[in-house]
């Protein structure tokens, strides 16, 4: 009987595989900075008919040259709230740094980002439960700061510029009850790894990244 239940689940999982359908890229948002150095585009896939899942990436060109081609941003069934109504909001901090948000809120909280290796990094991507920062060519010694909210957790992946190495890291506060006392962080990238720290509250290491996107490997 459960050789048979087996079987016909795995029947099951390669027609649905077989009759899915991933439709092509469709495009979101297209948005540069302020002095159109960086472009970013938006774009999403979906899988039907079966699974309605949608993939959301992001590409980004500098000069016109496209340097970052389908960074994961975002994965949500049919459960899940479209990108687009869950993160209605965008804004460039800088030149480059881009912020897409879930809503406006005071950026309390602060968050200070150092490049602490000899090479540039290509892009980081710094999210919350309800922010996702997008920070391109961070130089080497660079020193960033930027306001923010802290909500459920903070994480940060990235890509060095020339090695193209990559590397991620996450963190949650000890006590979960999170109040409106301002929060400071520390990201430190040196060689192949990258340190959050706080010197204001306790926090633990966990496993990757925001809620809508399971791995810091997944692409």
């Amino acid at each position: 009987m459960a050789k048979k239940l087996i079987i016909g689940c795995l029947v099951i999982a390669v027609v649905v595989t077989a009759f899915s359908i991933i439709t092509a890229p469709r495009e979101l948002l297209s948005i540069s900075s302020p002095r159109s150095k960086y472009t970013v585009q938006i774009s999403e896939r979906r899988v039907f008919p079966f699974i309605d899942s949608e993939s959301v990436y992001l590409d980004a060109s500098a000069g016109g040259k496209a340097f970052l081609r389908g960074k994961l941003l975002y994965q949500g069934d049919f459960m899940d709230s479209d990108f687009t109504d869950k993160y209605p909001t965008y804004a460039w901090r800088s030149e480059s740094v881009l912020k897409i948000g879930q809503r406006e809120v005071k950026q309390l909280d602060s968050l200070q980002i150092a490049n602490q290796t000899p090479v540039p990094l290509k892009y980081l991507l710094i999210e919350t439960y309800e922010d996702k920062f997008v920070i391109f060519d961070v130089e080497p010694g660079e020193t960033i700061n930027l306001d923010f909210h802290y909500a459920g957790r903070l994480s940060v992946q990235g890509e060095s510029g020339k090695a193209g190495e990559r590397f991620g890291s996450a963190v949650e506060l000890t006590n979960k009850i999170d109040t409106d006392e301002p929060k400071q962080f520390l990201i430190n990238v040196t060689g192949e790894q990258v340190n959050i720290e706080s010197p204001m509250q306790t926090i633990n290491q966990v496993g990757c990244c925001a809620v809508d996107r399971a791995s810091f490997n997944r692409e």
